[in-house]
């Protein structure tokens, strides 16, 4: 990614390869860029040291799919809010739950939160502007859930793979994660699991009370799930990919697939747009 600060999210404990990525992960690696260049200090700073909950923030939203894939309980309906209601409420509580930060805002708590939504809120806007083409490909969500996933995915890789010249990695990016993971060693990073939950909380009080999310099994869960796709564990990959929940090479974009979502894609109808 010439000209931009990417080359920093490739130095992952002193490693030359940066981890996979996906069109959230570098549409706001570009958010952040923006973010210097127009004097935004609180979340360039943030963003800038800690470019892991950046990361993390953008594909929360996707967090629960991979736990689905493994468990089969019924937590995956939280990805479905996340994307489909009430979306802008949820980033409009987080930050309100910032703006109501009592503690020092130079803190690494605060920042690392800062970092976080600011990836979540990327990941919000990236896919207001992607899932009106999405839909008219495939037609709407609620008819086509599976199909809208495997269609992001597809074109994910592909555009990827024609911006940056190189594929997408699974392993590199759960590698990435773990750098989000609790002190403890195990689940989701505190920080980010309580501004999350105020977050889904009060967006969603009826659903959380009756099935609060499992953030320490989401993450756990989508890193293991990345994990298995690069350890040559074909059966599960290709039950994954088919699924819309883990990337595949660009060249292995079935051709029908190939011809569908990218070649001949349709646009969307004048003035549809949102999520």
């Amino acid at each position: 990614m010439p000209g931009s600060n990417y080359d920093q999210l490739k130095n992952i404990e002193g490693g030359e390869d940066m981890p996979g990525a996906f069109a959230h992960m570098v549409a706001a690696d570009q958010a952040k860029q923006a973010a210097e260049l127009n004097g935004l200090d609180l979340i360039a700073r943030s963003t800038l040291k800690y470019p892991q909950w950046l990361q993390a923030g953008t594909v929360g939203p996707d967090y629960s799919y991979l736990h689905h894939l493994r468990s089969h309980d019924s937590s995956d309906s939280w990805a479905d809010l996340m994307h489909y209601n009430r979306t802008g409420d949820v980033v409009r509580s987080g930050i309100q739950w910032l703006s109501e930060w009592a503690g020092d805002r130079t803190s690494m708590e605060f920042q690392r939160a800062v970092a976080w939504l600011s990836g979540y809120l990327s990941h919000v806007v990236l896919d207001a502007s992607i899932h009106p083409v999405v839909r008219a490909i495939v037609g709407e969500y609620e008819q086509n859930a599976k199909e809208h996933r495997i269609c992001e995915m597809y074109m994910d890789s592909f555009i990827f793979k024609e911006t940056y010249g190189y594929e997408l990695v699974n392993d590199e990016w759960a590698d990435y994660l773990r750098h989000t993971t609790d002190d403890s060693g195990d689940g989701m990073d505190r920080t980010i699991k309580t501004i999350w939950g105020h977050m889904l909380k009060s967006t969603y009080p009826k659903e959380y009370e009756q099935n609060s999310p499992d953030f320490d099994g989401w993450h756990n869960g989508y890193i293991r799930a990345i994990d298995m796709a690069d350890n040559s564990l074909i059966l599960f990959r290709h039950a994954a990919t088919e699924n819309g929940l883990l990337y595949a090479d660009s060249g292995d974009i079935p051709a029908a697939a190939m011809t569908k979502y990218i070649e001949q894609a349709k646009t969307p109808a004048t003035n549809r747009f949102g999520v």
